[in-house]
């Protein structure tokens, strides 16, 4: 398996993951213990906790859609270039989701 094909369904299965704590996290009552004991550490102790669901699938979303693009519009380019545009748009989708959630 080759570098480009590693990354993609590395991405595909973390977007499974993602989705999957999206759609079971009311029936996990200790993931949602440990979410709000995450907000606490970090100091969100807000009225409104954050919407961790929506979260969740909007990072299951964006990761997946984003590596299937990636791996079929960029076939000619070197793995370490093909790496540091993956790198690069994960921080993106990151700290985009962080700024929708907040």
């Amino acid at each position: 398996m080759n570098f480009r094909k590693f990354l993609t369904f590395s991405a595909l299965i973390c977007a499974g993951a993602f989705l999957l704590l999206a759609l079971r996290f009311d029936s996990w009552p200790i993931l949602q213990s440990f979410m709000s004991y995450s907000e606490s550490v970090v100091g969100l102790n807000g009225e409104s906790p954050l919407n961790w669901p929506r979260a969740f699938t909007l990072l299951s979303a964006f990761i997946g859609l984003g590596a299937i693009v990636l791996y079929f519009f960029a076939k000619n380019l070197s793995a370490t270039r093909y790496g540091g545009i993956f790198a690069a748009y994960l921080v993106l989708v990151i700290v985009t989701i962080t700024a929708l959630i907040l």
